[in-house]
């Protein structure tokens, strides 16, 4: 029982007494309206409960006080828990808990019905129940903008091909890609790669190309920081995000490579992957949303690469049976 409903009860019982009382009186000065010792019982029973009613509604208060005091400004910050949905991010969002970047084309993070407050799976148990609190959305406006300003505090330049002349920025926001994608391609002379678009995207300059979703591309120069330069059937060249593109083999054909454990162990020294950069541990497991990311399983153990846990911010670079790719650094340890 609350406080609020015990304390209109009280006052109630107060006035059923205070009646009572009254009635008692009058047949006391006058006997015959009736029998006086029943009027009298009532007027007892009608005590005792008031007497019970007080009793439980100062033992409620002194509750009431005590968790008032011993939890001091937090007792008016205390929120609901919050209502979350599996959901896509196809742009990268801070995580409220852990910090760290949420992205991927498939449902890999949560997102709150009620404040659109958006999680890791994996971080939503360790979510205080905050949700409705007045002060949350500047909080995770903050959060966001230190996330950002952390990963990148100014736009990163970068040669395209080894050319210092013709440098490019790279946004933050774009999506985390997988560097090193065309190290398995065997390319030489004039041959060149074809890839699919496995996203449509938008130029952001004129350095940039545009693409739809399912266009072939050629390939012009191997990828270089997350960017590959590529052209399209009309002639346009462009860099585009590695990881919104499915690099092919050109008239050149891929590279054979040995089978067994000699492939996993010369993949995955190719690929940056070895025993002295560490491992880790998968404590969930996760679905790739993208090919740069790795689907991967609870307890399987990944070769960390040279930059590893360094790769972007809330990102992980492991090596997986010779293939590297990247994973949310919060689902390993």
């Amino acid at each position: 029982m609350e406080l609020d409903d015990v304390e209109p009860r009280v006052e109630s019982m107060r006035r059923e007494v205070s009646k009572l009382e009254e009635l008692r009186e009058a047949y006391t000065a006058n006997p015959a309206l009736g029998d006086l010792d029943t009027v009298v019982e009532n007027m007892f029973e009608a005590i005792r409960e008031r007497i019970g009613l007080e009793t439980q509604q100062q033992t409620l208060s002194a509750e009431v006080t005590l968790l008032q005091n011993t939890l001091g400004e937090d007792a008016n910050n205390i929120g609901k828990a919050h209502d979350y949905k599996a959901s896509a991010f196809p742009v990268a969002k801070a995580c409220y808990v852990c910090g760290g970047k949420i992205w991927g084309m498939s449902k890999v993070g949560l997102n709150c019905r009620d404040c659109g407050t958006n999680v890791h799976t994996g971080c939503e148990l360790k979510c205080p129940a905050d949700c409705g609190n007045p002060t949350l959305e500047a909080d995770r406006a903050a959060s966001r903008a230190s996330i950002l300003a952390s990963a990148s505090p100014s736009r990163d330049s970068f040669d395209l091909a080894g050319s210092g002349s013709n440098r490019l920025t790279r946004r933050v926001s774009q999506a985390p890609s997988l560097s090193g994608s065309m190290s398995s391609l065997s390319v030489n002379g004039s041959g060149k790669s074809t890839a699919k678009a496995l996203y449509a995207y938008e130029a952001q300059s004129g350095q940039q190309l545009s693409m739809s979703a399912g266009e072939k591309l050629t390939v012009e120069a191997p990828d270089t920081s997350g960017w590959t330069r590529v052209s399209n059937s009309s002639g346009q060249t462009g860099i585009v995000p590695t990881s919104y593109i499915e690099v092919r083999a050109g008239a050149p054909p891929l590279t054979r490579r040995p089978t067994g454990a000699s492939a996993r162990s010369a993949s995955s020294s190719a690929n940056g992957g070895s025993a002295a950069y560490g491992t880790v541990e998968a404590i969930y497991p996760y679905t790739a949303g993208s090919n740069a990311e790795l689907s991967i399983s609870k307890g399987e153990t990944l070769e960390l690469t040279a930059k590893g846990k360094d790769f972007a911010a809330g990102w992980t670079e492991v090596v997986q049976n010779g293939r590297k790719g990247i994973v949310p650094t919060s689902y390993v340890r």
